[in-house]
């Protein structure tokens, strides 16, 4: 109300003193110290002027605006959610671990698939962040060596010599053949796990013959059972109830 009542010479000597002063501070003062109190009063006084005349305030356009959003934001009261995938929990991390430390051989995409298998739903991108380090180093202990597809070869991925290098790395190559029957007896419990109960990766991590019903919700507070076939060899993960 005091401003109201003098006259525009006036106020203009008062602006011109004002903002002498307030380039001499800035000489000074490389960062101002602001309360919440005052970023309010400025950005509320940068409503009432041009784009153009921001120039007079100490601080950048760019922090106006900052402050602006962060009013704009206060009005609302939903709480803000963290970006990312929510976290895991400890028993869904034991049971990874416990799966990669049971089966040294097996990859990402595999423990995925058997953790799905009996209702405990984690991604395989998640099971790879964790072990991917651990999974190189256990490929190179056993003396696998990765051999990567060629570009533009797709007989290369024919279905069955991805068959015959998967029973000879996960079976054959894993264990002593004693004779053409005992050979012929460790490929048909092979044949069941193959067909029956290991995840494919084709199939969404489903088994392409499954004769268990896969659960219908999430069993994460659930450790899975282990059946151990082919005298030990595997192991096959079920529901524990």
């Amino acid at each position: 109300m005091a401003l109201l009542g003098r006259g525009d010479r006036c106020k203009e000597a008062e602006i011109l003193v004002l903002r002498h002063q307030v380039a001499v501070l800035r000489r000074q003062v490389r960062r101002p110290d602001l309360r919440d109190g005052d970023r309010v009063l400025l950005a509320a006084l940068s409503r009432l002027l041009p784009r153009s005349g921001w120039g007079i305030f100490f601080v950048t356009p760019a922090t106006l605006l900052r402050w602006h959003r962060d009013l704009a934001a206060r009005r609302w009261t939903y709480r803000r959610s963290r970006p990312g995938r929510p976290g895991k929990g400890k028993h869904v991390r034991d049971a990874v671990v416990r799966l990669a430390r049971e089966n040294p051989t097996w990859g990402y995409q595999r423990i995925s698939g058997e953790l799905a298998g009996v209702g405990i739903r984690v991604p395989p991108s998640t099971v790879r962040a964790k072990f991917a380090g651990a999974f190189d180093e256990v490929f190179a202990s056993i003396g696998v060596r990765v051999i990567k597809t060629p570009v533009r070869a797709p007989q290369a991925n024919a279905i069955a010599e991805r068959w015959v290098g998967t029973v000879r790395r996960e079976c054959t190559d894993r264990r002593l053949i004693y004779d053409d029957r005992h050979l012929r007896k460790v490929l048909a419990e092979y044949e069941r796990h193959y067909n029956h109960h290991r995840p494919h990766r084709a199939k969404d991590r489903r088994p392409p013959q499954p004769t268990r019903t896969s659960p219908g919700t999430d069993l994460d507070t659930t450790q899975p059972r282990r059946d151990e076939i082919l005298d030990g060899l595997m192991n096959e993960y079920r529901p524990a109830a």
